[in-house]
């Protein structure tokens, strides 16, 4: 379309409009592999922050559970508007990985209204069997979470709930 008006199509969501056309800052929260700055180039570190009533968890990879009380610790980022494309790419969305919109809020209390990946039923089920990740994957995160000042508690939790189990 010459206009510079986007199509939209009867499969599009209205988040998918939004980005496509370019709106507000896109904000995403990672606490997986995605909080290694040598994956995010390109995206903006806004800094360390935490997601309320959500578990962390690892399922072969790291996931986010809701749970009433618990709080995930993370990585904020600002996106530019193509890259959350590249993010479903890795993350597999939809098949692998669902995403939402919840509130995170950084280490100062600012609230932000940012994108967070977590693994569908299907995923779930498919990890039961294994649940543990590997020692590379178990780096990258550390690495992010060195980067951003994380403590890297809720992995060690997580990787000896697996440990624990077999």
């Amino acid at each position: 379309m010459r206009s510079g008006k986007t199509a939209i199509n009867n499969s599009m969501k209205i988040e998918d409009v939004l980005i496509e056309a370019g709106g507000e800052p896109i904000y995403y929260f990672a606490y997986g592999m995605l909080t290694d700055p040598e994956i995010m180039r390109g995206a903006k570190f806004v800094g360390a922050a935490q997601l309320d009533n959500y578990r962390f968890t690892f399922r072969k990879f790291a996931n986010v559970e809701q749970s009433g009380g618990d709080t995930v610790d993370g990585v904020l980022w600002e996106l530019p508007t193509d890259m959350i494309r590249d993010l479903d790419r890795v993350e597999g969305y939809p098949n692998m990985y669902g995403r939402k919109t919840v509130p995170v809020f950084t280490m100062n209390g600012q609230r932000y209204e940012a994108w967070v990946y977590y693994m569908t039923p299907a995923t779930i089920q498919w990890t039961e069997e294994d649940r543990m990740p590997t020692n590379q994957y178990i780096r990258t995160i550390l690495n992010g979470y060195r980067h951003a000042g994380i403590t890297p508690q809720q992995i060690n939790d997580a990787y000896y709930e697996i440990f624990n189990s077999y």
